[in-house]
């Protein structure tokens, strides 16, 4: 119901307190692909003035299945780098300036996300850059602490040459602006309320499709989002707010012509927590969110989209769950439905029509912790649908991924005496069929992996630790569940 925000480290998390200059560094090696990592992160203040760098480097070769077979595509070689600026003024006002970017350069599959086919390979060169300017007020009490987000995302992906003399560019970018102020009624209510705008273009220029052709959508909202607590038990989140969105399809070089619509809608949300007893807390939510018009996938474009039933989407997601916790116990459980109307449509024919895409299901957990470690167990468990019937996840890919039943059990234990870390997790999911009986699908077969590692810490060295870990010990072979396209035969993906 709201927006995923992602915050870097800044020079804060790096330096304890007093200190105005320190740094972290990183090397890995994994036997699997021989892959050597390496980073550096520095980080210095003074005067009100921070700055932090980071950079990594990632190198290796293919890497092999659980039956000893090279998974053709899957080197390494990364290139990632952030630096930070910030000043933060005497009365908490503070401004940041932050630069990404990450290189992703290697041979790849022809079709990365398909594995291995007899097309072969072609070299991809993927760039990521990102950058944001932010002001925070910094004042946490009245009726006046603004803020103000400018940012900027560039994804480009080359492919010069492939086995059959094309070359590709992409390039997909994203402008966007918010301005917003919270509202503190008191130190436990506020309401926060702004505006915002963003501009996404998502474009191709290559050979098969006779020169650039792209789509672009321009959004602007207005929002107010109130965090209440009306007694000492119950905590309220309730929001609201409107948009308009302007849309462009693709413009076809042959044709000349492009695809334009316009849309605008409300979205609302509500969420509580109850604490019923001071161990046992419930929670509910419940919203209906505008969707707009979704940008295409930019290696799609070379298809002839029909877009005479394109319609705007919506979704409604509703939650309930609850929470326990005594002594070393921590329980907790959710049911969750997700449903969204009109979603685009990816089809082998191209064509763009409204569709209905369902997601239910449930999550559990359960901790048991003690002074020097933890054990940890969680399952989720998601069915997805698409117009009523279960779906491939080739109809699925701007929507989810048919995950079935997913487990995980983790145990972690502290060794004082001996400065030592050690631990170990169980990944597993149970077999899945999705109902689709086409002649190229397949049940999803289950898997179990045993992961374990040992961390130590040379007393004699402060700040240094080696940790070494055994990965998929009994050599399984498999794909994670949210990996798509498991469900394919091998003879789908070669064809």
């Amino acid at each position: 119901a709201g927006r995923v925000v992602m915050e870097t480290i800044d020079a804060g998390d790096i330096l304890e307190d007093g200190e105005t200059f320190g740094g972290q560094s990183r090397l890995s090696y994994s036997s699997n692909g021989n892959t050597a990592q390496g980073s550096l992160t520095l980080a210095g203040r003074s005067g009100g003035f921070e700055i932090l760098g980071y950079a990594k480097r990632s190198t290796g070769d293919n890497f092999e299945d659980g039956d000893g077979i090279e998974v053709t595509g899957s080197g390494a070689n990364l290139t990632a780098g952030l630096l930070k600026f910030a000043y933060e003024g005497d009365q908490g006002d503070r401004i940041e300036l932050s630069l990404q970017e990450v290189q992703d350069n290697e041979i790849r599959n022809f079709q990365p996300n398909f594995g291995a086919s007899s097309r072969g390979f072609a070299p991809y060169y993927t760039k990521r850059r990102i950058a944001s300017l932010r002001y925070e007020s910094g004042n946490e009490t009245g009726l006046w602490d603004p803020s103000a987000t400018l940012g900027f995302s560039e994804i480009n992906v080359d492919r010069p040459s492939d086995p059959f003399g094309d070359s590709t560019a992409t390039s997909s970018n994203t402008y966007s602006l918010t301005l917003q102020n919270d509202f503190h009624l008191s130190d436990s209510n506020t309401i926060t309320a702004g505006v915002d705008y963003q501009e996404r273009e998502s474009s191709v220029n290559a050979t098969w499709t006779n020169g650039k052709t792209g789509e672009e959508s321009k959004n602007i909202g207005i929002f107010a989002q109130a965090r209440l607590e009306p007694t000492d038990r119950l905590s309220v989140s309730a929001g609201l707010r409107y948009d308009w969105q302007d849309f462009t399809g693709q413009d076809f070089a042959q044709s000349g012509t492009a695809f334009t619509g316009s849309a605008s809608g409300a979205s609302g949300n509500l969420s509580l927590v109850y604490d019923l007893t001071d161990s046992l807390s419930l929670r509910a939510g419940y919203s209906n969110v505008f969707g707009g018009y979704d940008l295409e996938d930019n290696f799609l474009f070379y298809q002839a989209w029909d877009y005479s039933n394109l319609q705007s989407s919506r979704a409604r997601n509703i939650v309930v769950g609850a929470d326990w916790q005594r002594g070393n116990w921590t329980l907790g459980g959710e049911l969750f439905k997700t449903n969204i109307d009109n979603v685009r449509e990816v089809s082998r024919a191209g064509a763009v029509g409204g569709n209905d895409f369902e997601s239910k299901g449930f999550n559990i957990a359960a901790t048991y912790g003690w002074d020097s470690g933890f054990a940890r167990f969680t399952m989720n468990n998601s069915d997805v649908s698409f117009n009523g019937g279960p779906a491939e996840s080739f109809y699925l890919v701007d929507s989810g991924t048919p995950i079935g039943k997913v487990l995980a059990f983790e145990v972690q234990q502290e060794i004082p005496t001996m400065n030592l870390l050690v631990g170990g997790s169980v990944e597993a999911a149970l077999s899945n069929d999705n109902g689709v009986s086409e002649t190229y699908t397949q049940k999803q077969p289950g898997y179990g992996v045993l992961n374990l590692f040992a961390e130590y810490s040379p007393p004699s060295l402060n700040g240094l630790t080696i940790r070494a870990g055994i990965d998929n010990v009994f050599d399984k072979t498999y794909a994670d569940r949210a990996t798509y396209g498991t469900e394919y035969t091998s003879s789908t993906i070669t064809a």
